[in-house]
């Protein structure tokens, strides 16, 4: 009795997993063949919604390329610049990949660490003998 009982015990996991199966295998063939209404027109609603916001998407990006491309007279972030630099060598390398993460940080310089090598002007103004 207790080898069958372990059997039995054994097998439990294994019939709730072909249960499961068997429910996916019937609610993927119901997809399939589902002509609901509801279905469709919430996913032609979403298809929809995804071409405005991909329209969208493109005019801000020209908008942004088109503002980036006039001169200014203001200081350019470099960051900025190498992050540009950066995602057109990374989109030329990898043209799947979408949205690949891209973080320029900057280093942490500490002003006024390094020695000062420039001559002081005491120095500098001495009279020439």
């Amino acid at each position: 009795i207790e080898i069958i009982s372990e059997k039995c015990l054994a097998q439990l996991p294994f019939l709730s997993q072909e249960k499961e199966i068997k429910f996916l295998t019937a609610e993927i063939d119901r997809l399939k063949n589902c002509s609901c209404s509801e279905a469709s027109s919430n996913l032609e609603r979403l298809r929809e919604e995804n071409l405005k916001l991909k329209y969208r998407l493109n005019i801000l990006q020209k908008s942004l390329q088109a503002e980036r491309n006039k001169p200014s007279k203001n200081m350019i972030n470099i960051i900025s610049g190498l992050q540009e630099v950066f995602g057109c060598a990374i989109k030329a390398a990898y043209p799947d990949l979408e949205n690949p993460p891209l973080i320029v940080t900057p280093s942490q310089h500490n002003a006024g660490s390094e020695p000062c090598l420039q001559p002081t002007p005491q120095l500098t103004a001495t009279p020439d003998c």
